[in-house]
C-alpha cells in the first residue's frame, strides 16, 4: 500500500490536505503526508476547523 501511495505522490503536481484534529493519527493521513514530504510533491494544508491547529510538517 505504501508503494502505491508514493507511486500517486510522485505522479502528482501536489498534495492538498485538509487538516483536522486526527490528521496524523495512525488512520489519518500521516502515511500519505510522509510519502509525498519523501518524494518532495508539493503539500497544501488547508485547516478544516478554527479551532483547530495541527502543524502538518
Amino acid at each position: 500500500m505504501e508503494n502505491k501511495t508514493r507511486t500517486q505522490a510522485r505522479r502528482s503536481d501536489g498534495v492538498l490536505v485538509l487538516v483536522g484534529e486526527n490528521t496524523l493519527s495512525p488512520e489519518g493521513q500521516a502515511r500519505e503526508i510522509q510519502c509525498a514530504k519523501e518524494v518532495d510533491t508539493p503539500i497544501l494544508g488547508i485547516q478544516a476547523y478554527r479551532e483547530n491547529r495541527t502543524t502538518i510538517y
